[in-house]
């Protein structure tokens, strides 16, 4: 008896590979949860301050500024587009709406400004991208230097205290939870169903997994990136509204690396770096334990050298093993 052709062979195993891709999300989910909890477990017995009501309100406040950010960039990744400018653009946004409420507008327009600023800059990265086909790798790199250099400009150099109640409605707590906190999951919820039961999601999947077929069928390639950049500008710029209202003050300093603490979060969290895979899901997990494991290294006296260290190693790790093509354990980030 001869052997199949490697034709045969190839295309057997390329139709059934979809059956096992289709697992390793859920495979994924299932092992971030368990490195969760050993984070979690390990930090309640080594870390005597990890779980103190204190600790806990301050880290979901300010994980809550990634989480939201992590979204847009979760849609914008999957969609085929990566956007590096938002830790930038969260400052950008947040000095907008102080410099705003400086100059005598109203909080509430202020509060808007904020948001604006943020998506102006994401549409600013998507009409490049999609007017002069310059990879949003490089865009965006280009946004990030000049959102943080306008943020130096706008406020001179200076931080500014803000004390307006409205602009700083970020600091209460409803039902003894920070608002932040709950704007975050609801943001996660509304994401979640929009990227797993409309249309809109879909598109989404099926330009990030083949942009050449997406425009063969009429999707409107172009015009949906640059909306998916734009919903990642927003978004930092609502992460601006609500950094500047928890801490009270635009700081045009502010959210220096969030970029990579995000980028990080949502590839570990399952999102493919060449787009088309993923889910919010492993993405609000992937900041789960980002911001925990960052937390605790920060109660044990870890300096920020530290966890830089940490971060660019979990910063690789996925991208290793997208590119080495593993479906091991669950983590591999791209489907072939």
């Amino acid at each position: 008896m001869t052997a199949p052709p490697a034709e045969h062979t190839e295309a057997t195993r390329t139709r059934s590979s979809p059956k096992r891709a289709k697992s390793d999300p859920t495979r994924r989910i299932y092992a971030l949860l368990v490195f969760i909890v050993l984070e979690m477990s390990i930090f309640a017995l080594f870390v005597p301050d990890f779980w103190t009501q204190r600790n806990l309100v301050s880290t979901g406040r300010l994980n809550a500024v990634v989480a939201i950010v992590a979204i847009g960039v979760t849609f914008g990744l999957i969609s085929g587009a990566i956007d590096i400018s938002v830790g930038a653009v969260i400052a950008l946004s947040g000095v907008v709406g102080g410099q705003l409420l400086g100059h005598g507008f109203p909080a509430p327009l202020a509060a808007l400004g904020t948001v604006a600023a943020g998506t102006l800059a994401g549409f600013t990265n998507g009409f490049f991208v999609t007017r002069f086909r310059v990879h949003p790798l490089i865009v965006t790199i280009g946004m990030l230097s000049v959102a943080r250099g306008l943020a130096f400009v706008l406020a001179d150099g200076r931080s500014v205290i803000i004390s307006d109640d409205f602009f700083n409605v970020f600091q209460s707590k409803w039902f003894g939870v920070p608002l932040p906190v709950l704007l975050a999951a609801v943001a996660f919820l509304v994401g979640h169903y929009v990227l797993a039961w409309t249309h809109f999601g879909r598109y989404t999947y099926a330009m990030g997994g083949n942009d050449v077929a997406a425009r063969a069928v009429a999707l409107p390639v172009d015009r949906l990136r640059t909306y998916y950049l734009g919903l990642s500008g927003g978004l930092a710029g609502l992460g601006g509204w609500v950094l500047a209202s928890a801490v009270g003050a635009s700081v045009p300093s502010a959210a220096r690396g969030t970029e990579l603490v995000v980028i990080t979060a949502v590839l570990l969290g399952g999102v493919g770096f060449s787009g088309g895979s993923g889910n919010l899901l492993g993405t609000f997990l992937g900041v789960v334990l980002i911001g925990a494991m960052v937390n605790g290294m920060a109660l044990q006296g870890l300096g920020p050298s530290h966890r830089l260290i940490v971060l660019g190693l979990a910063l690789i790790l996925p991208l290793a093993l997208e590119a080495r093509k593993l479906e091991g354990f669950g983590w591999r980030t791209s489907a072939t």
